[in-house]
């Protein structure tokens, strides 16, 4: 249950090591399509890995009911 940890702690949403290891300064408009490509990169990696493994996850705790029902959870309010 740990996967944050164990697979995405590296993860950032902007690789700030690539900016430290710039000697030069850059442009505005560079800076920002960087930024971008960074988190367009972020957000491949969150949809390709993290999300399908959450999902994963879930589906084993449903097949193994340990998640409850939302009709558990209507009919225990009522009672």
């Amino acid at each position: 249950m740990q996967l944050w940890q164990t697979s995405f702690d590296k993860m950032r949403l902007i690789d700030n090591n690539y900016f430290h290891e710039r000697r030069e300064s850059m442009e505005l408009a560079i800076f920002q399509s960087e930024c971008v490509k960074h988190l367009e990169s972020a957000k491949r990696q969150l949809l390709t890995g993290w999300f399908p493994e959450c999902q994963r996850i879930f589906y084993a705790g449903n097949r193994r009911r340990l998640i409850p029902t939302m009709r558990n959870q209507v009919s225990d309010r009522f009672v």
